[in-house]
């Protein structure tokens, strides 16, 4: 049991600290709340944070194509 509070402890302790958000997270929760504007702001900063990684490139591209914007989303 007590292994389980430890693991689940550190899966849920932020990287960035106590107080930040992850905007890898803050984003993917926007996109499931709809709020894709919000989405590409977050994403955005996570990618500055982490450039070139695949997953938030992909998640990019997911919000720009649910605005319409097709060309943002070809280049994510």
């Amino acid at each position: 049991m007590r292994r389980w509070v430890i693991l689940a402890i550190l899966i849920t302790a932020s990287v960035r600290g106590p107080g930040q958000v992850d905007p890898y997270l803050a984003g993917r929760a926007c996109m499931e709340r709809g709020e894709y504007d919000s989405a590409v702001v977050h994403l955005r900063d996570a990618l500055e944070m982490n450039p070139g990684k695949a997953e938030i490139l992909y998640q990019l591209g997911i919000s720009h194509f649910n605005l319409n914007e097709n060309p943002a989303a070809l280049d994510a």
